[in-house]
């Protein structure tokens, strides 16, 4: 089954830092529309480590390519809801200098990611309305400050059991528990582990 994987996908990966964790041997250009399963390295257990943090999930080696491919999927999502300095300042109704400096504090006011040759981004699930989601700077004072762009936004946005609803025991996301209005002491909790 020829499995294509294109070169901007690649470029993708690369510029989020995390192509070679993805245990791909990529070919030059050329071979890119040819590009099958046979091209694939098995993953380390370190390797599977990290794409575990950014959400993806490991079955076995044949669904290697379909991991990868989620994860394209996933740095796509970041960056097709994460906002440029420009729109978070027009959003919050301050100026871009005033944003410089809610991303400067320690712990920072606004959690932000620049790929590789590019401008700081700001990750979407931190805002909700005009402004940003409650406990926002609390939140960012547990998550580790080398934690990965992917690993944050997967555990901003993915439902997990130690987060249920208490009227109905739904499964909420960490940034859903928030702006219920929750106490974001079980969310703080687990973020010290992203």
């Amino acid at each position: 089954v020829d499995s294509a994987i294109s070169q901007a996908d690649h470029d993708l990966l690369k510029a989020f830092g995390v192509a070679e964790k993805t245990g791909l041997q990529m070919p030059g250009a050329a071979d890119f529309p040819n590009y099958s399963h046979e091209h694939i390295v098995p993953l380390s257990a370190q390797e599977e480590e990290i794409l575990a943090l950014g959400g993806a999930g490991i079955v076995s080696e044949s669904d290697e390519l379909d991991v990868v491919r989620a994860l394209v999927y996933e740095c796509r999502q970041i960056l097709d809801t994460s906002l440029d300095q420009e729109s978070v300042a027009s959003l919050l109704k301050v100026s871009t200098e005033t944003v410089s400096r809610l991303t400067a504090c320690d712990p920072p006011n606004l959690s932000s990611y620049s790929l590789k040759n590019a401008r700081r981004l700001y990750p979407g699930w931190q805002f909700y309305g005009s402004g940003t989601i409650p406990h926002l700077r609390e939140l960012l004072s547990h998550i580790s400050s080398g934690a990965h762009v992917l690993a944050s936004w997967s555990f901003m946005l993915t439902k997990t059991r130690d987060l249920e609803h208490p009227d109905n025991g739904q499964p909420l996301s960490p940034r859903d528990w928030l702006i219920a209005g929750f106490s974001p002491g079980p969310v703080l909790l687990i973020a010290s582990d992203v």
